[in-house]
């Protein structure tokens, strides 16, 4: 088949690797290169169980022997299995900027807390007196290589 290279081509490539990424093997895979190629150019593609019918089907039509009717980039991108994921990720990212939401305000109110500590530590000091009993001595750490102030 020597036909020039296309698209078509990068959209192969692009299924070969959804499946390997969701299955863990090469999507044609037989006991030896002559079998192997042998489903290649037959199209003889099978799926485990657990793999979903919307994957299964977009990686179906990416996967298609005839390139004439191999899907496009602009319905892979339409694919509900696509748009799925897309919905999930959204989701996710908004779930994520209120984790930073949240892990600004908790580092502001250990930063005061951190704050009182000393200055009540410091007042002990001053007084002459030890700290209480079970009362923690303020540690350095290091988190994401950022110092950090623990009580």
């Amino acid at each position: 088949m020597n036909l020039p290279f296309r698209t078509q081509v990068d959209i192969w490539a692009l299924g070969v690797l959804c499946y390997e990424f969701l299955v863990g093997n090469p999507p044609f895979e037989g006991h030896g290169r002559k079998d192997t190629y042998k489903n290649i150019t037959s199209g003889n593609l099978s799926f485990p169980i657990w793999v979903s019918l919307a994957s299964r089907d977009l990686i179906s039509m990416i996967l298609n022997v005839d390139p004439s009717k191999r899907i496009s980039l602009k319905d892979i991108r339409k694919h509900t299995w696509i748009n799925r994921h897309r919905e999930m990720e959204k989701k996710l990212l908004k779930v994520f900027d209120k984790y930073k939401v949240w892990e600004k305000e908790l580092r502001a109110r250990y930063a005061e807390y951190a704050q009182k500590l000393e200055e009540e530590e410091a007042k002990g000091k001053q007084k002459g007196k030890a700290p209480a009993p079970g009362q923690a001595l303020k540690k350095e750490v290091k988190v994401n290589s950022r110092s950090v102030s623990s009580p």
